[in-house]
Parts: C-alpha cells; sequence; structure tokens
C-alpha cells in the first residue's frame, strides 16, 4: 500500500513524511487547486516538469520567490515556493533542468504506481478560502467525483481517495464510494492506523502529528537547500 499526496498544499505531503512514505511525489510540495489536479491527470502532464514555459515571481511583501503556471500570478491554479525561494531569477534559470529532473521522476513515480496492482490511498486536503496563493477554485462532490472516475478508467491501482475537508465544501452523502471524508489530519490518521497500520502499536497522538511549521522547518529547509534532489 502506497499513500500520496494530491494536494492542495505542503501540510499533506508533511503528514504522509511523518507517518510512512520515504518516496516523493509531484504534489507533495506545492500549492494546487482541484482544477489542476484534474487537468494533469486529464493530459498525463506535470506541469512543472517544464519550468521553462512558467513563471518566476516575486512577492515584494514577503521577498519570496516562486514559480507558477500562470502569466497572471492571481490567476495560477499551481504555484511551488520551495525550488525557487531565496533565489535570484538567475540562478532559477540555473537550476531549471535540476527541478524539471527532480518532478519528472516524481511524476513517473507516480504513473508507474497507478499503474501497478498496487493499493494507493491519495490524500487531498481542500483548497483553503482564506489562502490567496492560487486561484481559488475550490474542491466540490462534482469535482471529487469526476477524478474518481476518471482516475479508475485510466489506471489499473486500487485507488481510494481521502479527502480533509475543514471548510465544509463537500457532502458525504453523494461521494464515490472510494472516497472518504475527514475533517482533520487527526482523524485520517486515526482512520488510516486502524485500517491498515494494525500491526504497529500506536504511540502518534495530535501532537506527534499536528501540522506545524517548527516540528517541519527542518524538512523545508532541507527542501530549499536541494537535499531531496535524488529522490
Amino acid at each position: 500500500m502506497k499513500i500520496i499526496s494530491i494536494g492542495c498544499n505542503c501540510d499533506v505531503g508533511f503528514f504522509i513524511k511523518r507517518i510512512c512514505n520515504k518516496e516523493y511525489y509531484p504534489f507533495d510540495w506545492i500549492w494546487s487547486n482541484i482544477d489542476f489536479v484534474i487537468n494533469t491527470f486529464e493530459k498525463d502532464h506535470f506541469e512543472f516538469t517544464e519550468c521553462e514555459k512558467l513563471n518566476f515571481n516575486c512577492d515584494t511583501k514577503s521577498k519570496h520567490t516562486y514559480i507558477s503556471n500562470d502569466i497572471d500570478e492571481k490567476m495560477s491554479s499551481a504555484l511551488s515556493v520551495h525550488y525557487a525561494d531565496s533565489q535570484t531569477k538567475n540562478e532559477y534559470l540555473k537550476n531549471i533542468p535540476m527541478i524539471n529532473n527532480k518532478y519528472k521522476r516524481r511524476f513517473k513515480r507516480l504513473y508507474d504506481l497507478l499503474n501497478s496492482n498496487e493499493e494507493i490511498i491519495l490524500i487531498r486536503k481542500v483548497l483553503d478560502k482564506k489562502q490567496n496563493a492560487i486561484e481559488k477554485n475550490y474542491d466540490s462532490n462534482e469535482k471529487l467525483n469526476y477524478l474518481s472516475e476518471l482516475l479508475s478508467k485510466k489506471f489499473k491501482a486500487n485507488i481510494k481517495i481521502c479527502v480533509i475537508d475543514n471548510e465544509n465544501f463537500i457532502q458525504k452523502d453523494s461521494l464515490k464510494e472510494n472516497i472518504k471524508l475527514f475533517c482533520s489530519f487527526n482523524e485520517l490518521y486515526f482512520y488510516l492506523n486502524n485500517l491498515y497500520f494494525k500491526n504497529i502499536q500506536s504511540t502518534t497522538n495530535y501532537q506527534l502529528i499536528k501540522i506545524n511549521f517548527t516540528f517541519f522547518k527542518p524538512v523545508i529547509m532541507a527542501i530549499q537547500q536541494n537535499n531531496f534532489v535524488n529522490k
């Protein structure tokens, strides 16, 4: 069994790395709305494998630099901070081949798994109402059900989608059978633990799996220093 992030942000990647997978996948460290996820699987193409076609932007207020997939940064459906942050444009341009190759490896790893007989859990956190990083195309029952149907038609793997909805966007009763709804990471953790990790003594509680910057600061620093380049 593999547990893999499909957005909407780094919180999901942090959660998964804390409890299980050591592998890295394309959606782990980016902001992505649900339309970007669907578009990726429809086209079998991950836009960040061709960063030369994307946009390098600088936020003058926060002084962060990032990569976005639209000319107008307010209309981006996906955005990556970690692999461009604190870089000049010239530094970023030199790093594009490395970034592209990194995302190519992760995208291939994802597709290889989806085309296998593996049992896969895809975790998505719905897009936050308060975020201003990307276009506010919010998760909905219709879009999640469409994504489920799309994946089941394209791939061999036994796929379950777990959705964390702390915004009350989703109605549980009208979801596909393979989509499970949760209100928090903590609730999802105990579901996974009871269902799949029964042979492991549970010592993790909310304090251990809570998503917070202090706990994950070393992870963020490692990402920014490209320590995950071979993953």
